[in-house]
């Protein structure tokens, strides 16, 4: 097995999803053989020579330096051990505070979809601020959901607005999901019927 192999994951640079970023660089840790190294020391030095576990402890915090942009390794510059680094990380982007709360709770309430992004890149947008907030124990009901993203909706979505919200009697947020998709497949024929129109014109 090739440890020195480059996996395709961003540099985490302090924004976006922590805990969806930290899965991801675990489970490159884990295919290195080296996630051990995460654990405490004690748990540890029984079953692993001490040379052993300084070259996993190497491997293991050039490892995650290496997926961390410059911000945020100027941050962390004097830990030295992967078990230390990861610890920070975790308290500095998984611990719950007042102000990330409330930065993310604007986020949600303020939350938009834009014309000019795909739908998929806005509701991952919308599933960033939903997992935060998750990750700091506050869970977003399925209704307030589907309510935040019906008056998220563009101009061009206001039709569809008024047909999902009188038009049955229970509403779920995949039934939120499926008519928005619905609706922009539906703009993205039409708008390819305009362009072949003008082009046979």
């Amino acid at each position: 097995m090739n440890r020195t192999a480059r996996f395709e994951l961003e540099k985490f640079n302090g924004t976006g999803d922590f805990g969806l970023w930290r899965e991801s660089l675990k489970g490159i840790l884990i295919h290195q053989k080296v996630s051990k190294a995460l654990k405490p020391k004690e748990e540890l030095t029984e079953k692993l020579k001490k040379e052993k576990l300084e070259d996993m402890e190497e491997l293991a915090y050039y490892t995650i330096i290496m997926y961390l942009s410059n911000i945020i390794r100027r941050k962390v510059q004097n830990i030295k051990t992967a078990r230390e680094l990861w610890r920070k990380l975790e308290e500095i982007y998984m611990t719950p505070s007042l102000t990330n709360k409330i930065n993310l709770l604007e986020s949600l309430y303020g939350f938009k979809i834009f014309s000019h992004l795909s739908l998929d890149d806005n509701l991952d947008a919308f599933n960033q601020i939903i997992i935060g907030l998750a990750n700091m124990n506050y869970a977003v009901d399925e209704e307030s959901q589907d309510v935040i993203l019906l008056q998220s909706l563009p101009a061009a979505y206001q039709e569809l607005n008024a047909v999902i919200k009188y038009g049955r009697d229970i509403l779920t947020l995949d039934d939120v999901l499926g008519a928005l998709k619905s609706k922009e497949q539906q703009m993205a024929k039409e708008k390819h019927k305009v362009k072949d129109e003008a082009y046979l014109a």
